[in-house]
């Protein structure tokens, strides 16, 4: 369990450096199976990346009433 906040930025940096060596050193991956987000993105426009990775996912999992809490992008820090 977390008993310190919970540096964003730093995962950021860490996931984006994991999938750049991923995609150098790993066979393509097909399309249609990566999906590349952006932290900036996700701050600036969440509803919209949200929604893009959820339809990635599994469109079924889209459910726009939930996509409407305005807790659902209040929690982390930057508005995420």
């Amino acid at each position: 369990m977390m008993t310190q906040g919970f540096d964003l930025r730093a995962y950021d940096d860490l996931w984006s450096r994991m999938v750049l060596l991923g995609k150098r050193f790993l066979p393509p991956v097909p399309a249609g199976r990566f999906l590349g987000l952006c932290c900036e993105d996700m701050e600036k426009r969440p509803h919209h990346m949200s929604l893009e990775l959820i339809e990635f996912m599994d469109p079924s999992l889209r459910n726009d009433a939930w996509m409407q809490e305005p807790a659902i992008f209040g929690r982390m820090p930057g508005g995420l």
